[in-house]
């Protein structure tokens, strides 16, 4: 029986092998068939260069650049004066970043502070001051929107109280 199995599986494994090289041998051909095509196909005719025509500047454009006023040294920008002034390479630089961050850090739990006790007023100016200072502060951004949110259903709710109820329309007399 052992016998048997081994030839069986011989059997299988001589077919097998020449369905492979069957497959190889068509996968050949076909590659040679490409390459013969390709041989016979006429080379690529590139087209001529043309001349580019330059269009003549538009009005628009010179209208924004009598607009626009670039200033010669950007670092006198105060938009970006922040991003400018850090160099992570300088130590000066990353440690007066690394201590503006952590005094926002300190701001950022007295306005926590302030804002669990309450005083909703402090604890806007602190995150509104720590903005100034590190435009990227997530935790002072999102605590403003809490406080503008909580600012914006007070003053709902004294628009509410503040105007007075309708009045119920006075009962009619009964006829008898």
């Amino acid at each position: 029986m052992n016998d048997w199995l081994v030839a069986q599986w011989n059997k299988l494994r001589r077919k097998i092998d020449q369905l492979v090289i069957v497959a190889l041998a068509i996968l050949l051909g076909v590659v040679i068939f490409f390459y013969w095509l390709e041989q016979q196909a006429p080379p690529p005719t590139i087209p001529p260069l043309q001349q580019a025509t330059i269009s003549p500047t538009p009005i628009i454009w010179i209208i924004v650049q009598q607009m626009f006023v670039h200033p010669k040294d950007i670092r006198k920008v105060p938009d970006i004066q922040g991003l400018v002034a850090f160099d992570m390479f300088d130590a000066h630089s990353a440690r007066i970043q690394s201590e503006t961050v952590a005094r926002a850090d300190t701001q950022f739990i007295k306005a926590q502070q302030a804002f669990d006790q309450g005083d909703l007023a402090t604890a806007k100016q602190v995150c509104q001051d720590m903005i100034k200072d590190v435009p990227s502060h997530t935790k002072a951004i999102n605590m403003l929107k809490i406080i503008s949110e909580i600012e914006r259903k007070q003053q709902e709710e004294k628009s509410a109280t503040k105007t007075p109820p309708a009045k119920a329309p006075a009962p009619s007399p009964k006829v008898p």
